[in-house]
């Protein structure tokens, strides 16, 4: 948990500290009293790596996590005719309380859209869409880094969706499983309606899916006309997951 503090500093295997890191170690302790358990172990950490760490817990520096990239197997691709439309790393900024001071924490996620044309009106356009998205699980001071740990499944339909207009309110329409990394899981199911293309709104079925994997959170969301018999392809784009990517 603590050492994804650190991932940018050297280990202690490869590097010892200096005279002068030691010393400002033991002052910012003296200073700062920690009696939290997670702190004192955060601190002693940082001691057997590198002075860049001290600058995190000095304010100097914020603490940096990330998640391992998620991404949909080729075969599975492939099968189901989806394509990679947008590959992005969002990074979202936070703040933690570490021995009773306030410091900044960047957490970098990474999200991937993949989509489908299909034939919309004589007109053949990109009207399905999957994305997922992996968050950072890391904990610092018991507070979660998750950055959309407390987020509702409506609002992260209508975050990640946005490639989606007039996405209406979202209405819960039942529950399924379906097999992703090596599990069952829960996938919800919403119906809504959209505008798919210019002043064309259509309804549409949505499915969501979020759990914890490895050390990070996994969010799905995929959406497709309800018109399209989609399901089949996008259980085979969950079950083509691969994390890490």
């Amino acid at each position: 948990m603590v050492t994804l503090v650190v991932t940018s500093g050297t280990s202690a295997g490869n590097s010892e500290p200096s005279e002068a890191t030691e010393t400002r170690f033991m002052t910012m302790i003296r200073d700062s009293i920690p009696t939290s358990k997670t702190t004192i172990t955060l601190l002693l950490v940082c001691l057997l790596a590198t002075s860049g760490c001290l600058d995190v817990l000095t304010g100097e520096e914020p603490y940096s996590v990330e998640s391992e990239p998620v991404d949909v197997s080729d075969d599975a691709l492939s099968s189901t005719e989806y394509e990679l439309a947008r590959n992005e790393s969002p990074t979202f900024n936070n703040s933690v309380s570490v021995a009773d001071q306030e410091r900044s924490v960047e957490a970098t996620s990474h999200m991937r859209e993949y989509e489908r044309n299909t034939d919309l009106a004589g007109t053949e356009v990109s009207v399905t869409r999957f994305v997922v998205l992996s968050t950072p699980k890391a904990e610092i001071g018991g507070q979660s880094m998750n950055p959309i740990g407390d987020w509702s499944n409506n609002q992260l339909i209508e975050e990640l969706l946005g490639t989606y207009e007039g996405v209406d309110t979202p209405e819960f329409d039942g529950n399924r499983t379906a097999s992703v990394l090596g599990e069952e899981r829960t996938v919800s199911t919403y119906t809504a309606t959209a505008q798919v293309v210019e002043e064309v709104s259509v309804p549409v079925t949505i499915h969501v899916a979020s759990f914890a994997h490895e050390d990070d959170y996994i969010t799905v969301i995929a959406v497709h006309p309800d018109d399209l018999e989609e399901q089949q392809r996008i259980d085979r784009l969950l079950e083509g997951l691969e994390h890490p990517a």
